[in-house]
């Protein structure tokens, strides 16, 4: 009797192996969109999928829940963690199922602080040996996302005058200097001491420098621009209105007189704004530079400065 004890316990629990091992959810999804990368663990009788890593802000995770669900009927449901406009995060119903060997995530709720509907679908394959995290774009050097204190910093830095205010910056040790630059600046997330932009001021800047003098040093780097990230993104005029007919590659919405421009990635999400030109200073001077700065981690950055503005304002 314990040997047919012992050998049912064998397959009740040899089966249930078995059917985990060929759970198609099971394993590690990169999502499609954001270059995220997630893994779905069943747990608890539930499929649990924890987020590794950021690619939408270059950060890595450790035992961060991203989504939970379970099978209900014939579907399965449950929910996940939806970031907005403004970069609030809450937890949303979702659908989750396997089709042609990708996760589809259908999201659908509405908005904690306004109740308007939201839907959108989310889409994810999986993540293979060959796969690597996404990085961000490296100039002079440095790269979006990295650590401050990966660099020899020098000051502090006020990119600002006496028109915009003061803005906080860092000056640097570029590990890759061009000869035509002289001074690099970062701006640094001051909660994950994150870089997400970075600046290259020439050399030839001065209290009196003429609007050609800085374009005659500044206008070959607005080439470099295609040369180096037209194969990456769809790069377009700041002021550009993108269609679904723009494709990575292009240079339709480059214009002669382009010197801001944006990076989309092939969901038209942008991605990066980038900036080879001179502007006029407070004296009257024109200051050339070059530099990168990543949407998502500035927009971060500065929402995280508005809350504690606001935070700290005296109630009468």
């Amino acid at each position: 009797m314990k040997k047919i004890n012992l050998i049912i316990i064998f397959f009740i629990f040899f089966i249930n192996n078995l059917v985990i091992a060929e759970d198609k959810f099971i394993g590690k999804w990169i999502s499609e969109e954001t270059n995220s990368v997630f893994e779905i663990k069943f747990q608890e009788n539930q499929y649990k999928m924890y987020i590794l890593y950021s690619g939408r802000f270059f950060k890595t995770y450790e035992n961060t829940i991203d989504s939970v669900f379970e099978k209900k009927g014939t579907s399965y449901k449950g929910y996940t963690v939806v970031v907005s406009d403004n970069y609030d995060e809450f937890n949303s119903k979702a659908k989750f199922k396997i089709k042609k060997g990708k996760l589809i995530v259908t999201v659908k709720d509405k908005y904690p602080n306004n109740n308007k509907k939201f839907k959108f679908i989310s889409t994810y394959r999986k993540f293979t040996d060959s796969d690597k995290y996404l990085s961000g774009e490296v100039l002079f050097g440095v790269k979006i996302g990295d650590k401050i204190n990966n660099y020899k910093t020098i000051s502090n830095f006020n990119l600002g005058n006496n028109k915009i205010g003061y803005i906080p910056a860092i000056t640097i040790e570029a590990p890759k200097k061009i000869d035509d630059f002289g001074t690099y600046v970062v701006r640094v997330n001051e909660d994950t001491n994150q870089i997400f932009a970075i600046r290259g001021y020439l050399k030839s800047n001065s209290s009196n420098q003429s609007y050609g003098k800085c374009m005659n040093g500044i206008d070959p780097y607005r080439n470099y621009v295609l040369d180096k990230y037209s194969d990456k993104f769809l790069v377009a005029d700041y002021n550009a209105l993108i269609t679904k007919k723009d494709k990575i590659g292009s240079k339709d919405k480059i214009y002669t007189y382009t010197d801001h421009f944006k990076f989309y990635d092939k969901n038209y999400r942008e991605i990066y704004s980038f900036y080879a030109g001179c502007f006029e200073g407070d004296l009257g001077q024109y200051v050339g530079y070059m530099g990168i700065t990543h949407k998502d981690l500035y927009n971060l950055d500065f929402r995280k400065k508005l809350d504690d503005t606001n935070n700290n304002k005296k109630a009468f």
